[in-house]
C-alpha cells in the first residue's frame, strides 16, 4: 500500500480541525508511514486549538511561514516521505472514501500524473468540474457554475462524466510525489494561477495528464479562509502561458475541442430548460391574475347587495317613522316586519363578513404567489441572458469552429438512424 503524505496550508483551527475529521473516513485505511503536514499562518494561541482525529492520519506543524500558496506548499513537499502528495484546501470537507478512489487512478493509468475531484457548494450545488480556457486563454470553471450552478443540478451525466482534462483546481490534487518535486509549484504567482500551472507544466515537461474524477468528491466552502482576490498580473502570467501552450500542442486544443463541445451541448438543453420555465412561469402567472380578477368581481357583488340591503332598511325605517303618527296597530307590525328585517340584515352581514375574509385570505395568498412568479421569471430571464451569451461566445470561439466537423458528423449520424 503506497505511503500518503496530505499537504495543507491553514490559519483556522476550526476549519483545519473539520477537514481533518474528514480525512479519517476518505480513506480505508490509514498507515503508520502516512501524514498530515500543515504549514500554520496563524497565532500561537489558535494553534493550541488544533484537534487531529486520533484515527487519522498523523498530524504535524511543519512549517510556519507568511501565507503564500506555493511557496508554503513546495517547502511541505519538500519535508514530506509518502510516495503520494494530496495538496488540499483547509475549506474541504472530504467525502468517504473520495481519497481511495483517487488513488486508484493514479495507480492504475501511468500516464496521468495527476488527479482531480468533483466538488460542490455547502448548499449542494456545483462548485468544480474541471477546468477549461476561453477565447482569451483565461481559466474558467467547466459550465460556469458559479452562474449557473442553480440551474445545472449535480447529477447530469456530463457533470458525471470523468477524463482527462486541461487542469484542475489545487483546492484537491493527488499525485506523486517525485513528479512534484520535479516540476514543483511556480512561486512567481502572487495570488493564484500556480495550480492551472502546475497542470500544463505536468503536461509539457513530464508528458503526464491531469485527470478529472467525478466520484472523487467533497464539499468546499470555497474563499472561506482567504477570502475572494484576482490578481490581474498572474492572469496575465497565466494567460501567456496558456496561449503558448496551446499553440505547440495540438493534443491540448483538441482535448479543449472536445469538453467545449459537451459544454455547449449543455448549454443549449439549459436555455431550452429557460425557455420552458419562463413559459410555465407566464402562463401560472396569466391563471393567477385571472383568479384575482375574478375574486376581484365577486368582492364588488357582494358590496352592491350589501348596499341595497341598507337602502331597503333605510326606505321601512322611514316608513316605521311615518305610521308611528297614524295607525299604532299597522306600526306595531311593521315594528316587528323592520325587527325581523334587521335580524336578517345582521345574519347577512356576519355571513359577507365571513366571505370577505375569506376573500381576503384569498387574495393575500394570489398576491403572494404572484409576487413569487414574478420574482422566479426574473431570475430565469437573468439565467437565460447569462446562458445565451455564454452560447453567443461559445459559437465565435475557435473551440466551437474545431468542432464544426465532428458536429456535422453527429447530426448526420444521428439523421442516419432515425431513418434506419
Amino acid at each position: 500500500m503506497v505511503s500518503v503524505s496530505c499537504l495543507v496550508i491553514s490559519r483556522s483551527p476550526r476549519i483545519l480541525n473539520q477537514l481533518l475529521t474528514s480525512l479519517t473516513s476518505a480513506r480505508r485505511y490509514w498507515g503508520p508511514e502516512d501524514e498530515v503536514l500543515c504549514s500554520w499562518n496563524g497565532s500561537q494561541a489558535d494553534e493550541q486549538s488544533i484537534a487531529p482525529d486520533p484515527d487519522g492520519p498523523g498530524f504535524r506543524i511543519a512549517s510556519r511561514e507568511a501565507y503564500h500558496f506555493a511557496s508554503n506548499m513546495n517547502h511541505l513537499a519538500s519535508q514530506a516521505r509518502g510516495d503520494v502528495l494530496i495538496l488540499l484546501n483547509d475549506d474541504l470537507l472530504l467525502d468517504a472514501g473520495s481519497l481511495d478512489q483517487a488513488l486508484q487512478i493514479l495507480d492504475a493509468q501511468s500516464d496521468v500524473g495527476l488527479v482531480g475531484g468533483r466538488l460542490r457548494h455547502p448548499d449542494g450545488r456545483l462548485g468544480h468540474a474541471g477546468i477549461l480556457f476561453s477565447e482569451r486563454n483565461l481559466p474558467y470553471n467547466r459550465f460556469r457554475p458559479e452562474r449557473l450552478a442553480e440551474l445545472l443540478g449535480t447529477d447530469r451525466l456530463e457533470i458525471l462524466t470523468s477524463g482527462v482534462m486541461p487542469a484542475v483546481t489545487g483546492a484537491l490534487m493527488v499525485l506523486r510525489r517525485h513528479h512534484f518535486l520535479a516540476v514543483r509549484f511556480r512561486e512567481d504567482f502572487r495570488i493564484c494561477g500556480e495550480d492551472v500551472a502546475l497542470c500544463l507544466d505536468l503536461r509539457q515537461q513530464l508528458a503526464l495528464a491531469t485527470y478529472y474524477a467525478a466520484d472523487v468528491t467533497a464539499v468546499h466552502a470555497e474563499k472561506s479562509t482567504r477570502g475572494e482576490v484576482l490578481d490581474h498580473f498572474d492572469q496575465q502570467k497565466l494567460a501567456t502561458l496558456v496561449g503558448d501552450l496551446c499553440r505547440e500542442d495540438p493534443s491540448l486544443r483538441a482535448s479543449l475541442a472536445v469538453w467545449a463541445t459537451q459544454e455547449a451541448d449543455v448549454l443549449e438543453s439549459l436555455l431550452l430548460q429557460v425557455l420552458q420555465s419562463q413559459n410555465r412561469f407566464c402562463l401560472n402567472a396569466e391563471v393567477a391574475m385571472a383568479q384575482l380578477k375574478q375574486l376581484e368581481q365577486g368582492w364588488q357583488q357582494h358590496q352592491n347587495e350589501a348596499l341595497a340591503w341598507r337602502d331597503q332598511l333605510t326606505a321601512l325605517t322611514q316608513q316605521l317613522e311615518a305610521l308611528s303618527t297614524t295607525d299604532p296597530n299597522q306600526f306595531e307590525r311593521e315594528r316587528v316586519d323592520l325587527a325581523e328585517l334587521e335580524a336578517e340584515l345582521g345574519r347577512l352581514n356576519l355571513a359577507l363578513e365571513q366571505q370577505r375574509r375569506t376573500l381576503q385570505s384569498q387574495v393575500e395568498s394570489l398576491t403572494t404567489e404572484r409576487n413569487n412568479l414574478s420574482e422566479a421569471l426574473d431570475r430565469a430571464l437573468s439565467a437565460l441572458e447569462i446562458a445565451r451569451i455564454r452560447e453567443n461566445d461559445l459559437r465565435l470561439s475557435t473551440s466551437w469552429k474545431l468542432t464544426a466537423p465532428y458536429r456535422a458528423v453527429g447530426d448526420w449520424l444521428a439523421r442516419w438512424r432515425s431513418k434506419a
